[in-house]
């Protein structure tokens, strides 16, 4: 357990021809933690598509990491300024939040080049 995989979209969409991934026969959906979305658990990981995966020359860069191999602080809480704005009519809402994440065990951590 504890392990996710992080892939490309046209790595789930290829993922997705695949029965066993892509089945609720094989795999349900009582598992997943966030209902409605797209994440699947199958081969004891927690697999999950991202826009945000870096590319070069054609291939994708896909990660697979145990939970225990990367590290995330929260440095402070959600903080909100709601000002009124009489000029515009409206208010102006602002958020922000401190967090940071860093890698523990390089070991934890695969990276899975793909064809892009």
């Amino acid at each position: 357990g504890q392990r996710y995989a992080i892939v490309g979209w046209k790595q789930w969409s290829e993922l997705l021809l695949i029965d066993e991934f892509s089945r609720s026969d094989y795999i349900g959906d009582e598992d997943l933690p966030w209902k409605g979305t797209q994440a699947k658990r199958w081969l004891g990981t927690l697999w999950m598509p991202h826009s945000g995966l870096p590319v070069a020359s054609g291939i994708r860069s896909c990660f697979w990491y145990h939970r225990t191999a990367i590290g995330h602080a929260i440095g402070s809480d959600v903080q909100s300024d709601i000002t009124w704005h009489g000029d515009h009519a409206a208010h102006f809402v602002n958020n922000s939040m401190s967090q940071g994440a860093t890698l523990i065990d390089g070991d934890g951590v695969t990276c899975i080049k793909a064809q892009e």
